[in-house]
C-alpha cells in the first residue's frame, strides 16, 4: 500500500522507484533492490526528507523504524517513523 497522497511525489524519483501503470503498482528499482539495507535506507531517506520539506510528511521524529518481513527477521531497511503509514508499514508504539 502506498498512500495516494504521496504517489505523485514518489514518481519524481525514478532512480528509486519503478512504476507499472498497467499493474497499478510501484516498487523499488532493480538497482535499489540489490542494495544493502544501509544503502536502501539512505536512498529512501533522501526521498522522505524531500517529502518532509515539501510539507507532505508531517510529525518528523528523527526516529528510524526497522522494516522487517517478520517479527524476528533482520531489517530490510530503516524508515523514518513518521513516514511509515505513507508506505503501508505498520509501526508499533507511540504515535
Amino acid at each position: 500500500y502506498i498512500a495516494p497522497k504521496i504517489l505523485p511525489h514518489l514518481m519524481k524519483h525514478p532512480d528509486v522507484f519503478d512504476f507499472d501503470e498497467h499493474a497499478d503498482s510501484i516498487s523499488f528499482t532493480k538497482v535499489v533492490e540489490d542494495c544493502s539495507a544501509f544503502e536502501k535506507t539512505s536512498l529512501l531517506d533522501k526521498v522522505n526528507i524531500a517529502l518532509r520539506d515539501e510539507g507532505i510528511i508531517k510529525g518528523w521524529r528523527n526516529e528510524p523504524f526497522p522494516v522487517v518481513t517478520n517479527f524476528s527477521s533482520k531489517p530490510e531497511l530503516l524508515i523514518e517513523r513518521a513516514a511509515c503509514g505513507y508506505y503501508g508499514v505498520k509501526a508499533y508504539g507511540v504515535d
